[in-house]
């Protein structure tokens, strides 16, 4: 299990063929199917370049020019914005400014969501904002999620094997994903 290392993100598969981005942010649990191959880090520097357009081995155009839903964020990292609106108009914003670099792109033309873990190790007292229930040090949270969904047919084939899948968790019903069980719910 990641102690503030790198942080290192991830593809995943529900159970129903949707895909999200994981960001473990140095502390969230890493699916044992990664951390056994040997070449995990480059593939999935690979998929990150698709995404955000910078590749030149998989230069596909992916755009589901959909919306964006902002469900929980960071305490720590919003903490001078005054509620849900004004964090998802900050988000909008950065989205026009940085385009495919941002994280809300990756909702709004990837068609993916966006899980981002609990940074205790490094932000103490950090939490989701809107998030009722227990959670922990490495779970991860719901950020962002699409209107309009990509699948795996959206992605290179070559980059399809670095998906991990989940044949139980349904993305649109998780809202936490604690960290102790990211190893039994993905292969």
């Amino acid at each position: 299990m990641p102690q503030g290392a790198d942080c290192f993100t991830w593809i995943a598969m529900d159970c129903s063929g949707k895909l999200a981005v994981m960001s473990n942010n140095g502390f969230g649990d890493l699916p044992e199917s990664l951390l056994a191959r040997n070449d995990s880090e480059e593939l999935l520097n690979e998929f990150s370049d698709f995404l955000f357009e910078e590749s030149k081995k998989y230069p596909g155009n992916l755009q589901k020019n959909g919306l964006v839903n902002l469900h929980f964020y960071s305490s720590w990292i919003y903490r001078s914005k005054n509620g849900k609106n004004e964090v998802l108009l900050d988000i909008l914003n950065d989205w026009k400014n940085r385009g495919n670099l941002a994280n809300a792109n990756l909702s709004i033309n990837k068609g993916m969501f966006v899980f981002e873990a609990l940074d205790r190790g490094n932000i103490p007292n950090e939490f989701p904002v809107g998030y009722s229930g227990k959670c922990e040090n490495g779970d991860y949270y719901k950020h962002l999620s699409p209107t309009i969904f990509s699948s795996i047919e959206d992605i290179p084939l070559p980059l399809r094997g670095i998906i991990v899948k989940s044949d139980s968790l349904d993305f649109s019903q998780a809202n936490l994903i604690s960290s102790g069980d990211i190893r039994k719910l993905f292969g």
